[in-house]
């Protein structure tokens, strides 16, 4: 996994496959992750049924999917606690894992950094 400043981190939405660019990141909590649409079909941030509540869904403010040049961002609970991990998808282009594995085709994890 991708070591993430405990402020901000990016993730491209890409084409040719479609991905998430990381698609794993360790934070910490606080963490704002923006995903950054860069193709031209529509594309979402979806968490997998079974992980955590309270993780990332961008249906709220791009009900019809990101379209190019949208970018969601998406707040770690300040109160997560270390180890919590988030499986999301694209609803278009991935499927949803269990909510304790990744699922399969455009999918990523963000996970809260473990104590040391």
């Amino acid at each position: 996994m991708v070591e993430g400043s405990p402020s901000a981190v990016a993730v491209n939405i890409t084409e040719n496959p479609y991905l998430f660019k990381p698609a794993a990141w360790t934070v910490e909590p606080g963490t704002v992750i923006t995903w950054n649409h860069l193709t031209d079909v529509p594309h979402t941030v979806i968490s997998d049924p079974g992980t955590p509540p309270g993780g990332p869904n961008s249906d709220g403010q791009f009900p019809e999917g990101l379209k190019k040049g949208d970018a969601y961002s998406w707040t770690v609970p300040d109160d997560a606690k270390p180890g919590t991990t988030w499986f999301y998808h694209c609803r278009f282009h991935g499927k949803p894992g269990d909510g304790k594995s990744l699922g399969t085709g455009m999918v990523g994890t963000i996970q809260v950094k473990p104590m040391k």
